[in-house]
């Protein structure tokens, strides 16, 4: 199975790893744990590497999961996506709301 061609998305816990995915092959990359004051820096280094950033929005320290977490995410650090494990729907209505990919992960 791909996603956009792409086979195996990397994923990124900080600066480090972005800056190890920027050198693959890939056109999107997940952000895990990381902190709500990092999270722009690390979505412009990537965007400048060429990558589509997909956030983890359950994992991201200091951030509610919250329909107004979701605005201020998609308006202020503009992500590629959003992922969240919860059924909440403003997650999936972020997709027409905001124009990104909506992931819900499941187990």
């Amino acid at each position: 199975m791909s996603f956009n061609g792409q086979t195996v998305i990397p994923a990124a816990h900080n600066h480090r790893d972005v800056e190890k995915i920027l050198h693959l092959d890939a056109e999107y990359m997940v952000m895990l744990e990381t902190q709500v004051g990092q999270l722009k820096s690390l979505v412009n280094l990537a965007a400048s590497g060429g990558k589509k950033v997909i956030l983890h929005a359950d994992l991201i320290h200091g951030l509610k999961n919250d329909e107004y977490a979701v605005d201020f995410l998609c308006q202020d650090v503009r992500p590629a996506g959003i992922i969240s494990t919860r059924g909440n729907t403003y997650i999936l209505k972020s997709k027409n709301k905001h124009k990104v990919l909506a992931i819900q992960r499941l187990f």
